[in-house]
This record gives C-alpha cells, structure tokens and sequence, in this order.
C-alpha cells in the first residue's frame, strides 16, 4: 500500500476530524428466557444431540439454534421440509412446537419498543423470512406501520419500492433479514434491534452499520435479544469478542 500509495496513517475516533460523524451510542441486552414448556423442548433437543450418531450431531445442533435464537416458528418451518432434521427428530416434536408460543422473544422485543417510545425509527435484524412476516403482523397490533426487507424470493415488491416505504416518515419499524445489512441506508434510524444472534463479527459490524451514520445530536441504541443459558447466548458474546478483536 505504501509503495503504491503512500504513507499511511490512522486517526483514533475520538480526533475531532471523525468523532463530527461517529454518533453517541448505547447498548443494552435484553434477556427472552424460555417457559417450561419451551425448557422441555429445549431439554429433548439436547438429550437428542447426545444420542444421535456423531455424523448427524451438526443437524440436531442446528435445530438447537433455530429454537433458541429465532423461536419455535423457525424450527417448525424446518422441520415441515421433511429433511435431514426431520428423520432425525421424531413427528411428536412438531405438535410439541404448535404448542408453544411462536416466537419466544416477542414479548422483550415489545418490552424494547415501550421503553424507547418516541424513537424516531427502528430497524430489526432476523435470520428468517418467517419470522421477519410474523413480527410485522405483530407490530401491526401494535399500530406500528413496519416494511419487511427479505431475498428477492419471499419479496413483496421491488427493493426500490421497499426502501422508499422504509424511508416514508409514517414507516416506524424495517425488519430485515441478511439481505438488508449491507443495502439499508438509514441516517435517520436511532433503534436497532438484534433479534437472531449471529457469530460473524462481518455481518455483526455490517448490522450496526446500518444505524450508526451520525444525524443531528440524537444519541442512538441497540438492544440485543437473547436467550439466557443457552448457545443463543454463547453467539452473542462470541460476536462481541470476534468482532473488537
């Protein structure tokens, strides 16, 4: 680089000539436990991943993931594939996972929207599509106009067409799954909302990328959604660590 370039050199964030762009920000973890009936899938899971031949292990752990991180509705959308995974974890898990709540980290996610009411606009990163339409119906109970940013499969309607409604002042929430964290441009958000914990400290920075463009004096937050005790948790200190590595 110094060869074809030249010198280079580095400027801490607090030097006056990039601290002007960098906004103030506050992070806060939310905890979502699960409830005995959740606790009992859970524990199956778990005996599963310890009886199940070692070459399919990785499956049952994947399982694990999708219920601890996203919540019943994301491992009953994989299981009713009738893949791998389903073979591996018997038919009674499905009736089990119908009969729990579908996504067990709703209730802290409206706990985080009631403490930071007046945000001026939120966005909230999942890992499925199923979940990022079932948490819009729920913020259309709560009166919250919300725009679903999705691969162009399960797309509604063109990205332009989605980030000009997630640009619309009357537009509070944009729920987004992977395919948003590098195309949202939103100087105006001042929430954002980590629902599907992940361990890449790349998409872990390309998240808070998508809040933290500096506008006015407005200090920003990010509220982390997770699941205690479990490896939901394990992904989001492992991120923090990776990613101020």
């Amino acid at each position: 680089i110094m060869e074809y370039i030249g010198e280079i050199k580095s400027w801490s964030l607090s030097d006056p000539r990039i601290k002007k762009y960098v906004p103030e920000w506050i992070g806060e973890i939310y905890e979502s436990p699960l409830n005995e009936a959740e606790k009992r899938i859970y524990d199956y899971l778990l005996d599963k991943y310890k009886t199940v031949e070692r070459k399919f292990r990785s499956v049952v752990r994947l399982a694990i993931r999708f219920f601890v991180r996203d919540g019943a509705i994301a491992l009953l959308e994989s299981l009713e594939r009738q893949g791998k995974m389903w073979e591996l974890l018997d038919g009674k898990l499905i009736e089990l996972l119908k009969g729990v709540r579908p996504a067990h980290k709703i209730g802290s996610l409206k706990r985080i929207l009631k403490d930071h009411e007046g945000f001026n606009k939120a966005i909230i990163f999942v890992d499925r599509v199923t979940l990022a339409f079932h948490i819009s119906r729920e913020l259309e109970k709560l009166s919250l106009k919300s725009v679903v940013l999705c691969g162009k499969t399960r797309r509604e309607k063109s990205v332009k067409e989605l980030l000009r409604d997630a640009k619309d002042p009357s537009t509070s929430v944009i729920v987004s799954t992977s395919a948003g964290e590098e195309g949202i441009d939103l100087p105006e958000a001042d929430l954002l909302i980590i629902w599907s914990n992940i361990v890449s400290p790349l998409r872990f920075i390309q998240r808070h990328g998508r809040l933290l463009r500096k506008k006015g004096e407005r200090i920003k937050f990010v509220a982390y959604l997770v699941t205690p005790d479990t490896p939901d948790a394990d992904s989001f200190i492992d991120a923090i660590y990776l990613a101020k590595k």
